[in-house]
């Protein structure tokens, strides 16, 4: 925390939830057996924390741009139920 920016600290101080998100979800229904499948978006708020999070990632060479928070990762891309 001592290289951490300003930024992200007050960002993490004032996020007043838990930052717990899924951003897709499956199961196979238990009568009928069909497969289902929500996909959703990240909500604004953690939109906004996550682009503070790579900026101070970036800044303190924590992070690669091969990182998992780089800021192409389309949020809903297909995947495999099963993975």
């Amino acid at each position: 925390t001592k290289k951490v920016q300003p930024e992200l600290l007050d960002a993490v101080k004032n996020f007043d939830r838990q930052a717990l998100h899924a951003i897709s979800l499956g199961l196979n229904h238990p009568k009928t057996g069909k497969l289902m499948k929500w996909t959703i978006d990240l909500p604004e708020d953690m939109k906004e924390i996550l682009t503070i999070i790579r900026e101070d990632s970036k800044n303190n060479d924590f992070s690669s741009d091969e990182s998992f928070i780089h800021p192409t990762y389309e949020l809903n891309e297909p995947y495999d139920v099963d993975e």
